[in-house]
């Protein structure tokens, strides 16, 4: 199923109840001080995943913005291919009936409504989503700077940290943004969890010649792998999200004898693929 492609002609009235998942809100919120972090004053954002029927549209997750996506101060655009596939894994995996339900985003500072370019935007996806068809409805949730003269803009969605508030719009075929509030219930973020660990040390095992694996860490939600070898300076520890191949590994490198680690520059990961493996990083470390 497409990302943005879905049934039509269900009854979608535009009081249809919605309700998002508390794991979801502290998960954008943490997405979006991760990104604040790393990028200050860039927009990023995800497309919102979970359960739309005639009695009720509940978000359960979102997907990330993908590798490709831009990132620019006033501007933001997915990677809609990646997403499409990360969608498709989630219906494989957890549940057929999930669908895209819209996009959220971030704003970096003050501006909790859609500008102007999130409206031709946002009505560009609505048509893509459902065509000709006069009952298509998309949630829009805007993530924006939270200060104390914005504080009652921002209402009841605030981030733990009261950093940042979340406003929420629908668009429908035949109305502009609309501002409207969510019921929150309790429940967690999807994950997909589709990283195989046993796959990977397969192949690792194949790709190089007495290298050495051990397993320091593999639970439901992460797993770590140490890589040694006779001939390398340093040992790699390797973090896979449970996302993976969709979400890239964090590579540690660490002198032998040494107790200092730090992040391994590698650009096979910078630009990864989820048609990647380790192996494909293993031959660029190798022939660094």
């Amino acid at each position: 199923m497409s990302l943005l492609s879905k049934k039509k002609n269900i009854d979608m009235p535009p009081d249809i109840p919605v309700q998002i998942r508390k794991g979801v809100l502290d998960e954008i919120f943490l997405q979006v001080q991760k990104h604040h972090e790393e990028q200050p004053g860039r927009e990023t954002g995800g497309a919102l995943i979970g359960i739309h029927n005639a009695d009720v549209i509940e978000i359960m997750g979102f997907l990330p913005p993908g590798p490709m996506a831009v990132h620019r101060p006033g501007y933001f655009k997915e990677d809609r291919e990646y997403q499409q596939r990360m969608l498709r894994a989630y219906q494989q995996n957890i549940s057929e009936n999930l669908s895209y339900l819209g996009d959220w985003h971030l704003h970096p500072f003050w501006l909790n409504q859609p500008s102007l370019g999130d409206y031709h935007t946002d009505r560009l996806a609505l048509k893509e989503t459902y065509g000709s068809a006069v009952d298509g409805l998309l949630i829009y949730p805007i993530v924006f700077k939270h200060h104390w003269w914005n504080a009652d803009l921002s209402g009841k969605y605030v981030s733990n940290d009261n950093k940042w508030g979340i406003q929420f719009y629908y668009l429908t075929s035949d109305h502009p943004h609309r501002q409207f509030d969510p019921k929150i219930v309790s429940g967690e973020c999807l994950i997909l969890n589709v990283c195989n660990v046993d796959r990977e040390i397969a192949l690792l095992k194949v790709c190089s010649e007495n290298l050495q694996i051990s397993v320091e860490k593999k639970d439901k939600k992460y797993a770590t792998l140490i890589l040694t070898h006779p001939n390398w300076q340093v040992d790699l520890k390797i973090s896979f999200p449970p996302e993976y191949p969709f979400l890239p590994p964090s590579v540690l490198v660490q002198k032998r004898g040494s107790f200092h680690e730090q992040k391994y520059d590698s650009e096979i990961i910078q630009n990864w693929s989820d048609k990647f493996n380790l192996t494909n990083f293993l031959y660029e470390f190798e022939n660094s």
